[in-house]
């Protein structure tokens, strides 16, 4: 009859079959099902890196419902070696549909860049996008509607005209060391392979 709560602190990492979280502290209370994570939380799902001051993730069973990116969240998707797809802003709201990131909403100095694909999957162009407010709906990882909201400006760039090492939003990062980092570290811990992947 009294509330669960679970706290873990000095570099705490929660990982499973299709989420990678890292964080320097964390909370977990079974009254709300809420995570709630501090200090340069990271998250790696599917193809994404998430980050944000502070994120809450909500839980519905073993399943997320949403993810809240408080102050500077920003959304990182590879395309290739070179190539990063990126959503910024103030905060960031991602809802998750059937294990999958199927919408974002933006709130507060938005940006997003992403490529546009061909039907071959060859790239077209680059979408560079400023609004205060958008929202983004994926389906397969990739954005298939997009709004904007208030002063909306957005670009289309030919792949030609696109430079990948200019095309990166202020903050911009990515952590790949760090999450093989993790995974080495915990196949250690556990003594798994680190090649077994998220």
């Amino acid at each position: 009859d009294t509330a669960s709560v679970l706290r873990a602190w000095h570099d705490a990492v929660i990982e499973r079959a299709d989420v990678l979280l890292s964080c320097d502290s964390l909370i977990y209370e079974e009254a709300d099902s809420v995570f709630r994570m501090f200090e340069a939380p990271i998250i790696w799902s599917e193809e994404f890196q998430i980050s944000a001051e502070y994120m809450e993730l909500f839980t519905i069973g073993r399943d997320f419902d949403r993810l809240e990116m408080y102050r500077e969240g920003f959304l990182v998707k590879q395309e290739d070696s070179v190539r990063f797809s990126q959503i910024k802003g103030k905060d960031i709201t991602a809802y998750f549909i059937d294990r999958q990131i199927g919408r974002m909403e933006v709130r507060g100095n938005g940006e997003s860049i992403y490529y546009v694909e061909r039907d071959d999957h060859s790239f077209m162009g680059a979408n560079k996008i400023e609004s205060s407010d958008i929202t983004i709906h994926l389906e397969n990882n990739r954005p298939v509607e997009i709004a904007f909201y208030v002063k909306p400006n957005a670009t289309l760039f030919p792949i030609d005209q696109v430079n990948p090492y200019e095309f990166r939003l202020k903050g911009f990062f990515w952590a790949e060391e760090r999450k093989n980092h993790i995974l080495q570290r915990m196949a250690e811990a556990f003594s798994c392979s680190p090649e077994r992947g998220l």
